[in-house]
């Protein structure tokens, strides 16, 4: 799980403070340890940015979706999708059935995949993130920085909502 605390002071302006979040791959202990530790930052008015990767690796998926889709609620917190989202939202909603068998069978395929498991036996929850994970943005905006999962081709990026606009894809 990578982190980082910006606090960006604009000449003249307020300050933009952020803390911003990616990679949590299903180890909600963690997660949750680390939220705790920004509970003062909240109170100050730091928005929290949370850059994707939410699911797999981990143990604790299933804890971590239900997490993310409480903090989906909250007005300071904003969401983006990463690469793990955009394979489980197109396996399970795809775009075509053979969309979905190759989607479906590089979570079968990857040991990494397998605490996926235990979220996609849960319809309802899995249902309620994939209703979510189609709300996301690939990447948010301020008056001067923009936050993204990965690297950002910026011949491509603005008003993209594919996975070709970063430098680094997930196309297998």
């Amino acid at each position: 799980m990578r982190y980082l605390l910006y606090n960006f002071k604009k000449r003249g302006e307020d300050m933009s403070r952020y803390i911003v979040i990616s990679n949590i791959h299903g180890r909600y202990d963690e997660f949750i340890y680390l939220l705790s530790k920004c509970s003062d930052y909240f109170k100050a008015g730091y928005k929290l940015v949370l850059l994707g990767d939410y699911i797999g690796y981990g143990n604790q998926s299933k804890e971590t979706v239900k997490k993310i889709l409480e903090l989906s609620e909250r007005n300071d917190v904003i969401i983006l999708k990463g690469h793990w989202e955009d394979i489980l939202y197109r396996a399970y909603r795809p775009e075509s059935i053979h969309e979905a068998e190759k989607h479906k069978r590089m979570i079968i395929n990857k040991r990494n995949y397998l605490p996926l498991f235990d979220l996609t036996e849960d319809k309802t929850l899995l249902n309620e993130y994939l209703d979510l994970i189609e709300q996301m943005k690939l990447y948010y905006v301020d008056d001067k920085y923009i936050f993204a999962h990965s690297g950002i081709d910026f011949r491509m990026w603005k008003g993209s909502s594919s996975f070709n606009m970063f430098l680094l894809h997930h196309d297998e």
